[in-house]
């Protein structure tokens, strides 16, 4: 894996300030956006105001996973929906809620209420999300 691949995947807060791809049927908070290295110019660990996306910390377990090293930051957005989100090899059906499976791909919830399908293709495993 690399940096990147954490992007468009879906993410859960996993501490005080991170986020990170959380565990199977974790509540997602969220799609990432953009990933780069703590100190780089970003607005890093603003929740003042935050209204559709904020920028978190990416937990050590999460970075171990991507094989990248030292702090990065993530922007994460929500309250939107959100087209190419991967889904777990048993892809959830349109219309289901969904949880984060512990990789960063959707599968289906049955206690999540903040995360729906909307559309999903079986065959390339992408579905479309609404956040809320």
């Amino acid at each position: 894996m690399s940096m990147n691949d954490i992007i468009g995947k879906v993410v859960s807060v996993t501490g005080n300030g991170e986020v990170g791809y959380g565990t199977a049927a974790a509540a997602i908070l969220g799609v990432v956006t953009k990933i780069e290295p703590i100190g780089t110019g970003v607005n890093e660990l603003s929740f003042d105001g935050i209204k559709d996306g904020g920028t978190f910390t990416v937990d050590s377990t999460t970075l171990t996973a991507l094989a990248i090293t030292g702090g990065h930051v993530v922007t994460v957005n929500w309250n939107s929906a959100f087209e190419g989100v991967v889904t777990n090899a048993t892809a959830p059906l349109a219309g289901v809620y969904l949880a984060n499976d512990g990789t960063g791909k959707v599968i289906t919830s049955a206690t999540a209420t903040n995360v729906i399908a909307l559309s999903v293709d079986g065959t390339t495993k992408v579905a479309t999300v609404k956040i809320v």
